[in-house]
């Protein structure tokens, strides 16, 4: 194919007459198919399969992103009711007056977030 030609196809890929030998040959056999009722069914049942495919795989998609992003969202937020309960129990602790190392062992808090805790709450 000659760059004219290259040119022209790409003209009718985007509307345009066709011209030249190859594309209106191409456009001759595009009408051929237009006119066979037979291949329009055949090629609208493909069109309208090929949809459905694409509708299936974005409700799966879409399945899976919320079923995974529940999970990040529930680990997420266990692990933060799990840290918010030790806080509470480092805190009781603390107002009872036992001394920080204790409290690490018995919440798995580290030293430094009970004695910030302690500070927050005015009794260091």
């Amino acid at each position: 194919m000659t760059p004219s030609e290259y040119f022209y196809f790409l003209q009718y890929i985007n509307g345009h007459a066709p011209q030249g030998k190859f594309v209106n040959e191409i456009n001759a056999e595009v009408s051929k198919v237009k006119e066979n009722k037979e291949m329009e069914k055949s090629y609208m049942t493909y069109a309208m399969e090929i949809e459905r495919h694409r509708r299936e795989a974005k409700n799966i998609g879409i399945a899976i992103g919320r079923k995974e992003g529940l999970s990040i969202g529930r680990k997420e937020g266990l692990a933060a009711g799990r840290k918010e309960n030790s806080r509470k129990i480092a805190l009781s602790m603390l107002k009872k007056g036992l001394a920080i190392h204790l409290i690490s062992e018995c919440t798995s808090l580290s030293e430094q977030e009970i004695h910030d805790l302690a500070k927050e709450h005015n009794l260091l």
